[in-house]
């Protein structure tokens, strides 16, 4: 299992996570894990240290986007492999 860094939210902030609200608003965080950059996958936890879920991080008014939901692994939802050749063409492109 994957290690993120951490984002606590502040005491009360954590409501609409629960019923899956996919933003955490900046002025709901409490604390950031020092090291954490724009465009890291976060652990965001509530007040009371209970994970909420994973999600992506950037610097703004919405700071945290919901990937996943309680202990849900990110790669269960999200795969990236930069193996892979690039798309040529869109499907059902035809050049004029």
């Amino acid at each position: 299992m994957t290690t993120y860094k951490k984002i606590t939210l502040r005491k009360g902030k954590e409501d609409s996570l629960k019923r899956f609200h996919p933003w955490v608003f900046s002025g709901a965080i409490g604390h950031i894990d020092e090291g954490v950059e724009e465009g890291d996958i976060v652990a965001v936890h509530a007040a009371d240290g209970s994970l909420i879920g994973n999600g992506h991080f950037q610097v703004g008014s919405i700071s945290v986007r919901m990937l996943t939901w309680g202990d849900e692994p990110v790669d269960s939802v999200v795969s990236i492999d930069y193996t892979e050749e690039p798309v040529q063409e869109p499907v059902g492109y035809t050049a004029e």
